[in-house]
């Protein structure tokens, strides 16, 4: 995949919200509601005003390049970047099946202190950040920052979690969406005259396939 453009960065304030998709059924006096994910799914609306052209230009082509709103990406928000990031509680990593040890983590930039919290169904496990071909065996978990795809964190498991094991991580960093998409079915980068650009929300959303 790619990773979308941290530059230009898109307008202040940041608008940055959880969903949680569920299916509705049922009469009006006894609706019933179930949830499609156990965890939130990022959402992020973005606004550009006052841009170049050659900058909203990078923006159009990246657009293109993924193929619009049926392609997929990695997207990092853009809350606080230049100073950690937010802290962040019990994102989901991965669900545990006894083989898969090694996952892309949602953080990008994961701060080392304070120490992120790795935690398999609610219970802390030992886990550090080391360097890439360094792991501590002596951890159940060991977290490599930026060498998973597209620059996001990567999380490596001494001995792979079994099945139903739900794998999360808490901690400071830039919150990642693994895999993202437009929700923007026509290319919203357009230019406008004069060479200034002004345009949103583009709605970018964090999906699981």
């Amino acid at each position: 995949m790619s990773k979308y453009p941290d530059d230009p960065p898109p307008k202040a304030p940041f608008s940055f919200r959880s969903n949680r998709p569920l299916v509705s059924g049922g009469p009006e006096w006894a609706p019933q509601d179930r949830a499609l994910t156990r965890f939130g799914l990022g959402e992020a609306d973005l606004f550009y005003e006052g841009n170049p052209w050659s900058e909203i230009k990078t923006l159009y082509d990246f657009y293109e390049s993924v193929g619009g709103a049926s392609g997929r990406f990695t997207f990092v928000d853009f809350n606080a970047p230049d100073s950690g990031g937010q802290a962040w509680a019990d994102l989901f990593v991965a669900k545990g099946d006894g083989a898969e040890d090694t996952w892309d983590l949602p953080t990008y930039a994961l701060v080392a202190s304070p120490a992120p919290v790795i935690k398999e169904s609610g219970t802390t496990k030992t886990s550090a950040v080391t360097p890439a071909g360094s792991p501590d065996v002596t951890k159940d978990y060991n977290i490599v920052l930026g060498t998973g795809t597209d620059g996001v964190d990567l999380l490596i498991a001494t001995a792979a979690p079994a099945s139903p094991i739900i794998v999360t991580i808490s901690g400071t960093c830039r919150r990642a969406f693994r895999r993202a998409k437009f929700t923007n079915a026509k290319n919203p980068f357009v230019y406008d005259v004069p060479d200034f650009f002004s345009a949103g929300p583009v709605t970018i959303i964090e999906v699981r396939k």
